[in-house]
């Protein structure tokens, strides 16, 4: 785990165990629009459209009171500011595997928020990777987005 420095006029100072103590690190990114391509939607659709199938595992509706929609990037290729590395064959692999697996919490398993729903790799232009593009022919950068629901209510209010 990443440990916050302490400098030196924080020791001169007597303060070097209190920021040791609360040191916390926050990350803030600019938002910015993104107008997925023909691909992205057709395959944003495609999801959906299994989802309101008889074929699916359950049936959902984009309409559910309870379920709030979201797509997300779960993974990039290559190394993040996190100095976690994304090999590309790796990635193309498991590509399907966060299918049906709960979103939680600040990476707490015991506050589970939401399920993904969906997985798609898109290119650096965001645009769909074809499901039988060659290990060979893959992009060097790509991205793993995922569909996903957050849920918007409880039974119990210590869970809001």
């Amino acid at each position: 785990m990443f440990e916050v420095p302490v400098y030196k006029a924080e020791v001169d100072a007597g303060v070097a165990d209190i920021v040791r103590a609360s040191a916390s690190l926050a990350h803030a990114a600019p938002v910015q629009g993104w107008n997925p391509g023909p691909a992205v939607r057709a395959a944003r659709d495609l999801a959906v459209a299994r989802l309101r199938s008889s074929q699916g595992l359950a049936r959902a509706h984009l309409g559910d009171f309870d379920l709030h929609f979201l797509q997300t990037i779960l993974a990039t290729t290559g190394w993040n500011r996190n100095d976690d590395v994304f090999d590309p064959l790796e990635v193309w692999v498991a590509r399907h595997t966060p299918s049906h697996k709960p979103f939680n919490y600040e990476h707490d398993c015991a506050h589970i928020i939401g399920h993904i729903i969906s997985n798609w790799v898109m290119d650096d232009e965001s645009q769909a990777v074809a499901e039988d593009t060659a290990a060979d022919a893959l992009p060097v950068k790509f991205h793993l987005a995922t569909g996903g629901v957050l849920y918007k209510y409880w039974e119990k209010p210590e869970l809001y």
